[in-house]
């Protein structure tokens, strides 16, 4: 792909300002695997992989929002770790 936005000329007239990251990345030795999945007339499941337990928390809650509250689920966060053991 070329980079057909930086020869362009900026427009004086737009209000956004664009802004890099200034915070360093999470820099973790595990890794989060959070997963689920729901039986009954809909079933559903998912995965999502994170760096921290906290973010691996968040996914499996925001995942949890589109499946069925009366639909039996399980859901799982397992741990990864540089050993190469894992918790669940």
């Amino acid at each position: 792909m070329s980079d057909q936005q930086g020869s362009r000329p900026t427009d004086p007239t737009t209000t956004a300002t664009h802004r890099f990251r200034t915070s360093t990345p999470t820099i973790t030795t595990e890794l989060y695997e959070s997963g689920f999945s729901t039986l009954g007339e809909r079933p559903l499941g998912g995965v999502a992989m994170a760096r921290t337990i906290d973010e691996a928390r968040q996914r499996l809650a925001d995942m949890l929002l589109f499946a069925d509250p009366a639909a039996p689920t399980t859901a799982d966060i397992v741990a990864f770790h540089r050993a190469e053991t894992v918790d669940h």
